[in-house]
């Protein structure tokens, strides 16, 4: 009887046992991070199964808006194609002209998060930001859908087409 009266556990010492080993369980678990991937629209973005149509064009939207806003202007085709490349502008409604939006980096976060990106400056195999930040097929962090793959390969480089 007495054993037996020696492997109780005060009700205390159970509930804060139990609780350390709840939290070393949580700890250990590894955060998923989001899925990234560059599409050129919200069906196109759907497709890529992460999320719904109506997160992607919510995302896209906000997108389209960034871009109306910050999208480096240019007081002629001219000026602007000799900044981004040749057949990379689109006129303005005010007569004004930017580089092309092509497609949406998109962050399957909560809320998605989209970025307007625009062709690559030099012509490399892949988009880039209105900060200038390269978003490259060879970067494996990101997927490409297969509409925005072809879409960078029309903007590529003659000395990139070689390469593909």
């Amino acid at each position: 009887m007495a054993l037996h009266h020696s492997l109780r556990m005060p009700p205390l010492a159970a509930a804060l046992l139990t609780l350390s080993l709840a939290a070393c369980g949580n700890a250990a678990a590894p955060k998923e991070e989001a899925a990234k991937a560059i599409y050129t629209g919200s069906a196109d973005c759907a497709e890529g199964g992460k999320l719904s149509y109506e997160q992607c064009a919510e995302a896209m939207s906000a997108a389209v808006s960034e871009h109306e806003k910050s999208a480096p202007h240019y007081p002629s085709l001219k000026r602007c194609e000799e900044k981004e490349g040749s057949g990379k502008c689109e006129n303005t409604e005010t007569g004004q002209y930017r580089p092309k939006l092509l497609a949406f980096f998109v962050v399957a976060s909560q809320p998605p998060v989209a970025t307007p990106l625009y062709p690559a400056s030099k012509g490399e195999p892949g988009f880039r930001g209105a900060d200038n930040r390269l978003y490259l097929e060879k970067d494996h962090t990101i997927t490409f859908s297969e509409h925005a793959q072809t879409l960078f390969e029309v903007h590529l480089d003659k000395r990139f087409k070689k390469k593909l």
